[in-house]
Order: C-alpha cells, then structure tokens, then sequence
C-alpha cells in the first residue's frame, strides 16, 4: 500500500504545487493592491481582515478547479503512459488502487484548503478582533460541495479516458451547466445540494466502473 500511495503522491505532486504557487501569488497580488490603494498609509486591522476572507474566499472557489485536475489524473494520466495496464498485473487489488487515489487526492485538497480556512476563521478575526464583515455569494460549504462535483465528475471521466485533458474540462464545466439547469427550473438556491448529490453519485460511479473494469 505505501508503494501505491507513493506512486500516487508523485503523480500528483504538481497540481499541489501549481495550487500552492496559485494561491500565494493570489494573496501577494492582493495586499500589494490593497497597500498601495491607502499608500502612504498602511490598511487597518480590519481592512487587512476584509481582504484575508475575500481572498480566502476566492481561493477556496478555486479548489473546484484543481479538485477536477485531481480527479482528471486519476486513471487517465497512467493509462496514457500505459502504465495502468502494468499495474493491472501487480499484486494490489483494485480496491486498494482505488483507495490509494483517493486517499492522496484527499490530502492534496486539504492541504491546499488548510491555509484559506486558518486566514478565513483564524487570522482575519485575530487582525480585526472579530469585526471584519464581507458578503461573498460562495461560501466554504457551497465551495466544498462544488470541488465534489468537479472532482466525482472528472475521477468518473477519467475512468473511461486514455487523456487527462477530457474529464478535466468536464469537470470543470460541470457546475456551469448545473446552474444553467437549475437557473431554468427556479432552484438556483439548490446548487449546493445538487453539487453533492451528482459529485458523490459520479465518483461512487467510477469506482464502480473502474472495479469491473479489464485493462487490455
């Protein structure tokens, strides 16, 4: 098991890195900006903190994306390289494979959720002693169940894929055309549970697919 989640971790390590590089530049980014709209004067502790849960909270909207690219790699990736195939004959189960992908994905994510929260519920009410206030239309719950639907959407795609570009354009698009459907049947307030419904539904799917599945 700790060959195949180090096998895992390899593959994956760089979406960690490009989420991790994306989302420091997003914070450096921002409080450059931010320091130089009140130069010469410096932002308050509550300007600080406003900042830190808007930026968190567009970082966390944008584990969507890596959480499809996660997803995406997960078959696809080895069996463009045909490497799934080799694996198909070594002693791990199928379900011990499935489990190894799953297990690395879910660290992956929360590492890169891990500094978003701590600025969103730690260090923004420390800097504004709880006054910072700022209404953003996603919130943390809404942004998880939404990485769920990209992530079950794009594992599910990569599962039946020989390219990683596929599942991870359809999971990228697949909370666009939810809220296009749920916009047309008056249930936008919904989307959430929708996201958690069909993400679970499709990676449950996958493994499915993938555990009956004979690699040529």
């Amino acid at each position: 098991m700790k060959e195949l989640l180090w096998k895992d971790w390899r593959l994956n390590r760089m979406i960690l890195v490009i989420a991790v590089a994306a989302i420091f530049s997003l914070f450096a980014v921002g409080a450059i900006i931010w320091a130089h709209a009140t130069w010469p004067e410096l932002p308050s502790g509550k300007d600080w903190a406003e900042l830190f849960i808007l930026l968190s909270a567009v970082a966390l909207f944008g584990t969507s994306f890596i959480a499809a690219m996660l997803g995406g790699y997960s078959f696809a990736y080895e069996r463009a390289d045909r490497s799934a195939y080799f694996l198909s004959y070594l002693p791990p189960t199928k379900g011990q494979i499935l489990l190894s992908k799953f297990l690395v994905a879910l660290g992956i994510a929360g590492v890169i959720w891990l500094w978003p929260v701590i600025s969103m519920y730690v260090l923004a009410p420390w800097m504004s002693n709880g006054q910072a206030r700022v209404n953003f239309p996603i919130g943390p719950g809404q942004a998880a169940a939404m990485s769920l639907l990209t992530f079950g959407v794009a594992w599910l795609a990569s599962v039946v894929s020989r390219n990683t570009t596929g599942p991870i354009v359809m999971g990228i698009v697949s909370p666009g055309m939810i809220a296009m459907l749920s916009e047309m049947k008056h249930l936008h307030s919904w989307d959430w549970l929708f996201h958690l419904i069909l993400g679970t539904a499709a990676f449950v799917a996958g493994c499915v697919i993938y555990s009956r599945q004979v690699e040529p």
